[in-house]
């Protein structure tokens, strides 16, 4: 699965390189890629301002297709595939059905968010943004259930851990990346240096980030 500056995303066969699909379009750069937990499905995010769902493995639908007011720079399903999570410039992360459309209102940022996951269960979503600063916040009701967890620079990617009680979130401003309790959104540790193992673990969990917003 690629990303590209060219408009499209591409499914490719790994044993091969042969592509598997046609080229997944968007208007402007892609800027994330992922399969579904079950790989019948792509999502894509753009600087078109849209995220988009494809079926990979049926007739070749139509995708459906998630709008934001500005560019959508990352995407995730969640582990049961029936939801998914985007990131964008326009200072929101939004949780959808990846069926029909919005299941909770905007989650706030100050600035463009980077990042966006699901924990393990799906209830709760870990944001990252530009504005120094990571959230969780309850799926369901749209609000952020802990204090924002401050760094000193944007924050471009996060995690849960597999029991969903703690979050690690990286920086590339301050050189960090720090542990939390994803209840109370207390710092337990942090490793300082973009090269820490906890940095590395968690930066390769997924595409690289968009570059605007970055302090």
């Amino acid at each position: 699965m690629t990303a590209s500056n060219d408009h499209t995303a591409r499914v490719w066969e790994a044993a091969t390189g042969e592509a598997v699909t046609p080229p997944l379009r968007h208007n402007f750069l892609v800027t994330s890629a992922f399969f579904s937990p079950d790989g019948r499905r792509v999502v894509t995010a753009s600087g078109d301002r849209t995220a988009r769902v494809w079926e990979i493995v049926g007739r070749g639908e139509a995708p459906l297709t998630f709008r934001h007011e500005r560019e959508a720079g990352y995407v995730a399903f969640s582990s049961d595939g029936r939801s998914l999570v985007t990131a964008s410039q326009d200072g929101t992360a939004r949780v959808w059905s990846a069926v029909s459309g919005p299941v909770a209102g905007p989650l706030w940022h100050d600035k463009a968010v980077l990042h966006a996951c699901f924990s393990p269960d799906g209830r709760r979503v870990l944001t990252g943004s530009a504005d120094h600063t990571a959230r969780v916040w309850d799926v369901a009701t749209g609000q952020p259930l802990t204090q924002s967890l401050k760094h000193g620079g944007s924050v471009v990617r996060g995690a849960f851990s597999p029991e969903g009680d703690r979050v690690i979130t990286v920086s590339r401003g301050d050189g960090k990346a720090q542990i939390w309790n994803a209840h109370s959104g207390r710092a337990s540790g942090a490793k300082s240096g973009p090269q820490g193992p906890a940095t590395r673990r968690v930066v390769q969990s997924g595409c690289s980030p968009p570059d605007y917003g970055r302090s």
